[in-house]
């Protein structure tokens, strides 16, 4: 729903130059807002299609970082090394 106040600004406007849809207000000769919703109205709205989600290929895996790195290297120097068997007489 519009309401346009005018035509003009100050002294020559104020005053109700055209009320309701704006399919109303471009039909209004004296209106600048009908003006410019007849050019508006006339053109064919372009139709948007929605977003589409990217396809999913799989887990990606996560790069090392420093801390990822620092724990690699620390659980691999804690390995066991097996023990000697001793054999009792």
């Amino acid at each position: 729903w519009v309401i346009d106040l005018g035509p003009e600004g100050g002294d020559a406007g104020g005053r109700l130059v055209a009320a309701g849809p704006p399919e109303a207000i471009a039909k209004a000769p004296e209106s600048y807002t009908g003006r410019y919703l007849r050019k508006a109205l006339a053109k064919p709205v372009p139709r948007i299609e929605p977003p589409t989600a990217p396809k999913r290929t799989g887990r990606k895996k996560k790069p090392a970082g420093k801390k990822r790195a620092a724990k690699k290297k620390k659980a691999a120097s804690r390995k066991r090394t097996p023990r000697r068997r001793t054999t009792r007489s």
